[in-house]
């Protein structure tokens, strides 16, 4: 994994958050506390793209479970 080294400005309380959760957590630097940070807000982002994208085709998908629900088992394709 290729790792880029960047400088941060924080408010001093969310320093002292960034370093408390390290503590509790037993996380070997600050990096590792935002490589989390950074990680749960790519999930809560892929989350609400699946959500959008759900409510974007949820007419897509009533058709799907129709057809779906045909009746036919064993069907050649």
């Amino acid at each position: 994994m290729k790792i880029e080294k960047i400088s941060i400005s924080l408010p001093k309380d969310a320093m002292n958050f960034v370093e408390q959760y390290r503590k509790q957590h037993k996380l070997r630097s600050r990096s590792e506390v935002f490589t989390k940070a950074i990680k749960a807000l790519e999930q809560r982002s892929l989350a609400q793209d699946y959500r959008d994208s759900y409510r974007d085709h949820a007419d897509e998908m009533k058709a799907w479970e129709v057809t779906v629900g045909d009746g036919l088992d064993d069907e050649p394709w």
